[in-house]
């Protein structure tokens, strides 16, 4: 079995233990609120016993342990030093099996006629599992947003935040585009600096037309860019997917932005296609459009190379990229500029956060085939 086969069926069987033991953390303590009410050695009291001996014994004990075994497998692939918060996770977690110890004496005492706790105690401690478990996924969240703002300062890159001017939908966060599968784990834009300065421009031009803009993708990981080339591979060969080892990739370098242009009722104006229909009708050159397609396509030409740095990419009319592009005399993209390659480098650096599972698992099967320090089996140059 491939070794990222085995991680993901371990992160699964883990998933399933820590279910199982926080229902029983969770369980355990209900049943002992109405063990309190009954009477000694009474029926009920013999089947409450029982009860919490088997819950005990046959669920919560062993998925305890696989919790830990497996998470412990997990840890190491991750890397113990390098995450603070995956230090605190380890602190609540041990928390947890100290309230399960405590939760196991408290069964001793009910099946030796010793408890002293009332209902009310243990309707109280009923609650920890479910605080400990919201602070764990807030640590989760934390964590996340931490490495998102070293990566991001690192790189030079600006979150882009919806407002009413600037709407946000992502299709490669879900399935809904040409690769039929979600490519971004999350919804989120992320942009180069410079390109986040003359989109913000062209937000003020467009309202200034009543228009707003519609951002459908940034800067694009890597790993991801790889997926769509090595994937599909006709794509590039067809002029739509840049490859990143030997491509521009100006999505990888954070300078390109997929957009469009919204009405004050934030519908999408009418452009001849939709994002990401690759077809010559989404060419810039192409002649079967209506007139409407043809003004609305040059609004967003004008606002983008005539009101900010931008310039389009032939073959896209949704795609824009601060200025890179190296042409021959027959205006064919032919490199990127010395001096804008050296100033808005591809960004390599892997932020497994950012990918989809899909992403992750080709990219760890096939990543011999696309390392930034190895050469692409595509020539083209855009």
């Amino acid at each position: 079995m491939a070794e990222i086969e085995v991680y993901d069926v371990i992160k699964i069987l883990h998933i399933i233990a820590v279910i199982s033991w926080m229902a029983g953390l969770l369980y355990l303590p209900r049943i002992f609120v109405y063990h309190t009410r009954v009477k000694h050695n009474s029926e009920s009291d013999l089947l409450f016993r029982e009860m919490e001996m088997k819950l005990l014994r046959y669920i919560m004990n062993p998925a305890m342990i696989a919790s830990f075994i497996l998470g412990f497998y997990l840890a190491i692939q991750i890397g113990f030093a390098g995450s603070y918060w995956l230090h605190l996770k380890i602190i609540l977690v041990l928390i947890l099996a100290g309230f399960h110890g405590f939760l196991a004496s408290c069964r001793k005492k009910f099946a030796n006629n010793k408890n002293q706790y009332s209902h009310k105690f243990f309707r109280i401690i009923n609650e920890i599992p479910t605080l400990i478990m919201n602070n764990l996924a807030y640590f989760n969240n934390r964590e996340f947003l931490e490495k998102e703002n070293i990566f991001l300062k690192k790189h030079n890159l600006v979150k882009v935040i919806r407002s009413d001017d600037l709407l946000i939908e992502v299709p490669y966060s879900t399935a809904n585009n040409f690769c039929h599968c979600q490519i971004y784990s999350h919804p989120f834009i992320y942009l180069h600096h410079d390109a986040y300065k003359n989109l913000q421009k062209i937000v003020v031009e467009a309202k200034k037309l009543a228009l707003k803009i519609k951002i459908w993708d940034g800067f694009r990981p890597y790993e991801a860019q790889s997926f769509m080339a090595d994937k599909y591979p006709q794509m590039v060969e067809d002029g739509y997917v840049s490859h990143p080892q030997n491509g521009i990739a100006t999505h990888v370098r954070g300078i390109a932005i997929d957009l469009t242009l919204c009405d004050q009722n934030n519908n999408e104006l009418d452009m001849g296609t939709y994002f990401d229909e690759m077809t010559e009708k989404s060419h810039h050159n192409t002649t079967d459009l209506s007139e409407l397609q043809k003004q609305n396509r040059q609004i967003l030409i004008d606002l983008m190379t005539k009101k900010a740095d931008f310039e389009l990419y032939d073959n896209e009319w949704w795609h824009y990229n601060l200025k890179i592009f190296q042409r021959d005399d027959n205006n064919e993209i032919i490199g990127a500029i010395n001096t804008q390659d050296k100033i808005y480098p591809k960004i390599t650096e892997p932020f497994n956060e950012l990918l989809s599972k899909e992403v992750q698992e080709f990219y760890a099967i096939f990543s011999k085939n696309y390392h930034p320090n190895k050469q692409s089996v595509f020539k083209r140059k855009f």
